[in-house]
């Protein structure tokens, strides 16, 4: 990490992630997939497009 220009400086909440999580593992009907920040939302909508 010594190298590393981004750590830290991420965009976002970074107590979101927690808090979506635990209240995606406390819903009865939890999402088949959880996808937090805009990185994951790119990757998957690239792979769904690419189908």
């Amino acid at each position: 990490m010594e190298n590393d220009t981004t750590y830290g400086m991420q965009p976002g909440d970074p107590a979101l992630a927690p808090a979506t999580i635990i209240a995606a593992l406390e819903d009865p009907n939890p999402p088949f997939r959880l996808l937090l920040g805009s990185d994951a939302v790119i990757v998957v909508c690239g792979g769904l497009t690419e189908r």
